[in-house]
């Protein structure tokens, strides 16, 4: 009898024990995914996001002057984006002053275009992208999807307008910073007459968005 009792204790210890491991392994295991779960994914985005940023941002500093090559590829690009987001505000602007500045930058870039190319064919200058031309093409992919998404009307007339005017700003800058970068006199000398057209195209910009924010 003694020895069915002590069989039975141990039996019992046996089995307290094997709930006593169960529970502490599952109490592991729910802390476990806690923890998992409780790092937020946008956390690990965040991180990457602000590291390719910052990459950029070192790769621009670190690329120093740009070559030739690089100020005609990014001269290309600037007119590239006129041409696609203005042919979009040719088919879905309302406004008219909208409607004839979408047509004058069309009109205004193929041209500039045209004279980048004549210009890197007689200077044998091959348009070679700048360590910084992903970040930027992926902008300008938003701002033309953007465009496209807006209905066409006073909404897009305003976002167009907009566009534009961040658009001509980034590029009057950058013409001034590659201004003194160029090393071929032809290349220096297209910038510094293509700066006062992006001024004015940069005024009538904004002159056009004053006009629809009192109208």
């Amino acid at each position: 009898m003694r020895a069915n009792e002590l069989s039975h204790g141990y039996m019992r210890l046996l089995v307290l024990a094997a709930l006593l491991t169960t529970a502490a392994c599952g109490g592991r295991d729910k802390d476990d995914a806690t923890d998992t779960a409780g790092t937020p994914a946008a956390a690990t985005g965040d991180t990457g996001a602000m590291g390719g940023a910052m990459g950029d941002t070192a790769a621009a500093a670190a690329a120093g002057p740009m070559s030739d090559a690089n100020i005609v590829s990014l001269i290309s690009m600037s007119n590239s984006e006129e041409i696609g987001d203005s042919k979009v505000a040719q088919t879905k602007a309302t406004n008219a002053n909208v409607k004839a500045f979408a047509n004058d930058m069309v009109k205004d870039h193929q041209t500039l275009q045209g004279q980048v190319d004549k210009l890197g064919t007689k200077a044998n200058i091959t348009a070679q992208e700048p360590a910084t031309a992903s970040a930027e093409k992926q902008r300008m992919e938003q701002e033309m999807t953007q465009l496209q998404n807006t209905a066409k009307g006073a909404d897009f007339d305003r976002t167009y307008i907009e566009d534009q005017i961040s658009d001509h700003q980034k590029t009057l800058d950058n013409l001034q910073r590659l201004q003194t970068d160029a090393q071929n006199a032809e290349l220096k000398s297209l910038i510094e007459k293509t700066i006062p057209k992006v001024q004015q195209h940069l005024q009538r910009a904004k002159d056009i968005q004053g006009k629809m924010a009192s109208a």
